[in-house]
C-alpha cells in the first residue's frame, strides 16, 4: 500500500472509531433472549447517562424455523419499539417520523450454517465469532458483530 493510500486507509479506520460515528440507536437481532441479553451487555455502555446511544437486543420468537431476513426484520423493530417503549420510556417510531433519531438494526438470528463450523467455537452464536483483531477500547478480540457495527456507524452522520 503506497504512503497515500495508506494514510486514507488509516484515516477511514480512524473515523470508523469516532463517537460521533454511532447510531443513535442500535438493534440486534438474536435468536434467543440468551443471546438478546449477551449483546445488550456487551455493546451497552455502563457508565451511560445519556438517553443515547441505545442499544437494544431483542430475540426473534417467530414459531417454527424462524421469520427469515425481511419479517423477521420487520418484527425485530417492533418488539424493539415496544422495548424502548416500556424499559427505557422512549417512541422510537415518533422520533424516528420526525427525523430525530437514526436507528440501525442487525438481524443476526440463525444457527450460521453457512458460517460452519467458526459459530459452534462461540456455542452457535453467529455474530460473537471472533476475529484476528484486538478491539482499541478494550483490547480483547473484536467480535463480527462488534466490527459490523462500527464499520457501518460511518453512515448515521
Amino acid at each position: 500500500m503506497s504512503g497515500d493510500n495508506n494514510a486514507r486507509f488509516e484515516a477511514a479506520v480512524t473515523a470508523m472509531t469516532l463517537p460521533e460515528n454511532r447510531f443513535d440507536v442500535t438493534i440486534i437481532c438474536t435468536t434467543d433472549d440468551h443471546q438478546a441479553e449477551f449483546w445488550m451487555s456487551k455493546l451497552s455502555s455502563p457508565s451511560q447517562t445519556e438517553q443515547f446511544p441505545m442499544v437494544l437486543a431483542v430475540s426473534e420468537d417467530w414459531g417454527g424455523s424462524g421469520a427469515g431476513n425481511g419479517l423477521g426484520t420487520l418484527y425485530a423493530w417492533t418488539k424493539a419499539c415496544a422495548y424502548a417503549k416500556s424499559k427505557f420510556n422512549v417512541d422510537l417510531e415518533d422520533l424516528m417520523g420526525q427525523g430525530k433519531i437514526s436507528a440501525a438494526l442487525y438481524h443476526t438470528a440463525g444457527k450460521g450454517t453457512r458460517m460452519a463450523p467458526l459459530p459452534a467455537s462461540e456455542n452457535n452464536n453467529k455474530p460473537g465469532v471472533k476475529l484476528p483483531f484486538l478491539s482499541p477500547t478494550t483490547g480483547k478480540a473484536l467480535t463480527v458483530l462488534e466490527a459490523v457495527v462500527q464499520q457501518t456507524g460511518i453512515y448515521a452522520s
